[in-house]
């Protein structure tokens, strides 16, 4: 987890709702290159793919794609949900979601 704006290093395996100090918790190390599904600050659509934003920490530690920001370029736009998932989602969509690349790790 970080802060808006950050260059994240880790993904969570599974949702944790409420802090669990008794259990182990399992992550990922993201690494450049690799593709996650993540959902977006706001409707995205074929105007974002192949764009670069950043990190956007909202309400409730909840980790997305902030549209609306591209200073520090760590998330590329590759597919919309709604071209590869279409039954489950719409470019309309607020959030939108999509599968983008880490561009940059530390």
């Amino acid at each position: 987890m970080c802060a808006s704006t950050e260059i994240p290093t880790h993904m969570f395996r599974t949702t944790r709702d409420t802090a669990e100090n008794d259990t182990n918790v399992e992550v990922d190390r993201l690494a450049k290159g690799v593709q996650i599904e993540m959902y977006c600050t706001g409707a995205v659509g074929i105007a974002n793919v192949g764009l670069l934003y950043d990190l956007d920490v909202s309400t409730a530690n909840t980790h997305i794609v902030d549209l609306a920001a591209s200073d520090d370029d760590v998330f590329k736009v590759l597919r919309l949900a709604a071209t590869y998932e279409p039954e489950r989602n719409a470019t309309a969509d607020d959030p939108g979601k999509c599968i983008v690349e880490i561009m940059k790790t530390v």
